[in-house]
Formats: C-alpha cells, structure tokens, sequence
C-alpha cells in the first residue's frame, strides 16, 4: 500500500543519472524516511505533498561522492593550519611560518603541511636547525606534502622526547652525537602524529573535523574513508559529533595494521557499527613515497641513482599479515607506490591463495607494469588510486625518468583490464599544485570534481585517460561496493539511501575540460540537505 507521509524532500525536472552510471534520463526524485522513495517521470511527483520541493530543471543528480581513501582528522587540521602547499620559495615560507607564529596563542604547538624542499629549502637539508633559524621559541612540527616526512625545530624534538625514539637511521636520522636532525620518516611519521595530538589544545580536532565535514559536503561527499584511523579516541568523538549533528558524513574507519592494540581495539568497535560510521579494513603500508624517495623501486630512482626506495617488511613478515588476514576473514588496505612494493605483495597473496571475497584494496599503484596487472587481476584485489596526484607530474617524471612514465597511472589499463577501481585523493596528502574553482579560489585537493577532471584529461597518454562516466564510476558505485555498500549506496535506485548531490551541468554530456567548471548545488545525506549554495 502507498505510504500517505509526505516526502521529506522532492527534486523536480532533474536529470537523474541512471543506474549504468553511463547515461542520464529526466525525471523527478522524491525522498522519505531517509531514502529514496520515488523515480517517476517529469512531473510525476509534482502534485505530491513534501516538506521541501526544488525545481531543478536540467540540473544533474548523482550518488553523493564517496571520498574512499582520505585521512580525516589530519584533513580536518590541514585545513585550519599552516597551508605550505603554495610556497613560492625560501622567503616566502619562513614569512607564513613567522605570521602563524605571531598569531598563535601562547605555548600553541605550531603546525603545518604541505612543504616540499625544492621550493622551501632549495637544496638545503631540513634539519631543526634550519627551522630553529625562522622559529626556535615554539614547537613546530610540519608534515611533507606527501605525508610520509615530518620536520620538527629543536624545542619540539625535545617536547616531544624525539631522542627516545628507538627507530633506525633511515627513519630517524641521527647526528654525530646522537642526537635527532629534525628529520623523520615513514612509520616514524605516525608516532609523531600520535605525539602532536596529545599536545593539542581541548576541542581544537572537533572544531577542526567540523570544518572540515562542511568542506566535504559543498565538494558533494557524502561518504569518506578514514583509510587509517588508528586510534579508537577518533572513532569514539566521530560517534559523539555524528549524534550531535556536527559530522554529516557516512566514515568508514581502520585500524592501523601494524599495532595490535589498534587491530584490537576496532575489531572490538565492529559491534557498534551505525548506518554512519562502520569499521573497514586494517591498513598496512608496504613502501613509502615518491616525495621522500622511500617508495620501494625495482630500478632505482631516475635522480638517485642507488637508491631503490625502502620496503616496510620482509617477505617473512608480510606473508604473517596476509595470513593473519586470510585466517580471520579481515578485508585490508594495503599501501603499494613503487614496483617492487607491488611484486612482493603479489607474490606472498600468489603463493598464500587470494580471496576475492574479501575485497582486498591496495591503494596508490603509482607505478605498475602490464605484467604485475594480469597478476593483480588473477588475484581479485581492488585499485585504489588518486588521479589528483597527476597534478604532481614533475615529481613522477623526477622519481622514473621518461622511460618508465609509460607506467605512472594506469587509469585506463586497469579499467580496460576489468579490475575494479576506485577514485579518492589521500586528502590532506600529495598532489602538487592545483586550478583555482569558479569563483577564483584554489582547489584544495579533496574535490571529486578535481579528481573526475585529471582522470579524464590530464594523463600524459591519452590510453590512459578515461571517460568522466568511468570516472564518477570510481568515485560513487565501486566505493559502495568495495565497502559492502553497494545495496543501499552508490546508485541512484528506489529503496537507496538518499545520499546525492546535484550538480550544475550533465557531466557525462559535456566536454570534460568543464569539469573544473562544475559547481555542487545541492548535497543530500540521508534525505537531509546538508549542503545548499555553489
């Protein structure tokens, strides 16, 4: 029997992207309870009674976007801290670092993201005294672009107890009397994560992650994944802000693999799961990164000639993760950049036995070549792959040299090869510069649209670009699918939740250079508005 309720919200004489994500059709959407009630032609839910009924003829409406590989509360603090993406040189990065220092309250750590040392240092090694030189009464912590360094000034590798830290050089570099540059890397990172956390002021992450949600929502997400959360305290207060309405987004959260206490501690939230936050996959990381020269390489790098990158386990010690994961039936996020990352994973699963079921993801595969994808295939596991990045085209070129570009984002060789792909950005990490929106501000690096934009166009090879329809796939149905979503998100279809955004053109009829054009009018989670403007 037809329910008599109004609907909570009605979207007339849109175009509704069709369930093959390939082609659109008119009609009107009428949302109750949270979900999608009602698909009729134009017009058909005209006359009906609703709380709320927008006219939005010609404009597009898809699955609201599915950010499946960020990092939230670290998006949320970029956001509200030093920006050194858009540094121009050695001047104009000590001027931002002196105006945040003059600005902050007293005692405030200071911190920042997005450096990178050919623009910051210009060949000078970053080491604390550098940084001592700019600010030394303050601690100061500043994340690499990429993520996968973070330099500190000597007053906070003392607050921080950096010295104490029993990590090798290659992680944490020493000097000659033993004490720390100011330097580290890679697993080293995260325990400075966790340090600089706990030094943070009372409610600065919620009001950070509540920012953030905003930014999230008027990009048209709806759906993140918290690739690594790590530490149950995050899990708890997104729980506490989804309850209060200061978090309008549907996160999947992950442990962080390597901890056992963390493996532990989210297997235990599983059984507090919510139709809003649900715990996903472990995540390990297998090698390190271009920016840092640590991602693991078959040939060395194109500008370092020796060095091969660094793999984070041995063989004996990956083949113990996989099998605890097979064992247990766990879906993991594995970190893979270079090649040689890539062959060892796939040789331990080959040798182990892979379980699609699983849906096992490995994320970034910035390097491949066409005989470890007909093995990647083989073995059913997801790509997981950031096509912003193509923004940082000079580091790839600098990292392989020209030869082996022809294997940097293959976007075009997985889909071609029916291997399942997702789209996402590794927010707040990587990515280089970027365009300015519409209305003359830069894109951040989190906006969907950015991504649907270098996937189609940008790729050095034109096999490897793909179409924006493929594109949006990547961003919407397979991440549904990939998290065990895909009956009730990813898809425009009667008995879905209404989780949509409504854009101001038909992407997938218009040339893909208007992509950064593109404006979100409307974002929906759950049948509720949560984004209106553009």
């Amino acid at each position: 029997m037809p329910s008599t309720k109004p609907f909570q919200l009605i979207l007339t004489r849109a175009l509704l992207l069709a369930p093959d994500g390939r082609s659109v059709y008119p009609g009107d959407l009428g949302v109750r309870n949270g979900r999608i009630a009602a698909l009729t032609p134009p017009g058909g839910l005209k006359d009906e009674r609703s709380d709320r009924m927008l006219d939005i003829q010609d404009m597009l409406v898809i699955p609201g976007f599915w950010d499946s590989h960020l990092h939230l509360a670290e998006s949320a603090r970029a956001l509200l801290e030093i920006n050194l993406r858009y540094c121009t040189d050695p001047l104009d990065f000590a001027r931002l670092l002196r105006e945040a220092d003059k600005a902050a309250e007293p005692g405030a750590f200071l911190l920042g993201q997005g450096w990178e040392e050919d623009r910051v240092l210009r060949g000078e090694t970053p080491t604390r005294t550098a940084l001592d030189r700019i600010c030394a009464d303050r601690c100061v912590a500043l994340f690499r672009l990429d993520g996968h360094s973070v330099w500190l000034n000597t007053r906070a590798v003392e607050e921080l107890g950096v010295g104490k830290l029993s990590f090798p050089p290659s992680l944490l570099p020493r000097g000659e009397d033993g004490t720390p540059v100011g330097i580290l890397y890679e697993k080293a990172v995260i325990s400075i994560l966790s340090m600089v956390q706990r030094h943070l002021p009372p409610g600065y992450q919620r009001r950070a992650i509540r920012e953030a949600a905003r930014a999230f929502n008027a990009a048209g997400i709806t759906s993140v994944n918290d690739i690594c959360t790590g530490y149950p305290a995050n899990q708890w207060l997104y729980r506490k802000m989804q309850r209060g309405g200061e978090l309008p987004l549907r996160v999947t959260t992950g442990s962080y693999g390597p901890s056992f206490l963390s493996r532990l501690a989210f297997c235990a939230l599983r059984a507090c799961n919510t139709e809003h936050l649900r715990v996903g996959p472990d995540k390990y990381y297998l090698d390190g990164g271009f920016g840092s020269r640590t991602a693991a390489l078959r040939e060395p790098f194109a500008d370092q000639p020796g060095n091969h990158g660094l793999l984070t386990y041995s063989d004996g010690e990956l083949t113990q993760i996989v099998r605890r994961s097979l064992r247990w039936h766990k879906h993991a996020s594995l970190h893979v950049i270079g090649d040689r990352a890539l062959e060892q994973l796939l040789t331990v699963y080959e040798r182990l036995g892979s379980r699609p079921a699983l849906r096992h993801r490995v994320e970034h595969l910035q390097y491949t070549t066409l005989d470890d994808l007909n093995r990647f295939k083989n073995l059913g596991f997801i790509a997981s792959m950031q096509p912003v990045f193509l923004h940082e085209r000079d580091l790839t070129l600098a990292c392989l040299g020209r030869e082996r570009m022809q294997g940097a984002y293959r976007f075009g060789s997985f889909l071609a090869a029916g291997i399942p792909m997702l789209f996402n950005t590794d927010f707040p990490f990587g990515g280089g510069r970027y365009p300015v929106k519409p209305n003359g501000s830069p894109y951040q690096g989190f906006e969907p649209l950015l991504g649907l934009h270098a996937a189609a166009t940008l790729h050095h090879l034109p096999t490897e670009r793909i179409t924006a329809a493929d594109a949006l796939r990547a961003y919407t149905a397979t991440p549904a699918w990939a998290n065990f979503a895909e009956d009730e998100l990813g898809s425009l279809k009667e008995g879905y939740r209404a989780d949509l955004a409504v854009l101001d053109r038909s992407i997938l009829e218009r040339p893909p250079e208007e992509l950064l054009e593109t404006r979100v009018l409307l974002t929906v989670l759950g049948g509720r508005v949560v984004h209106e403007g553009g």
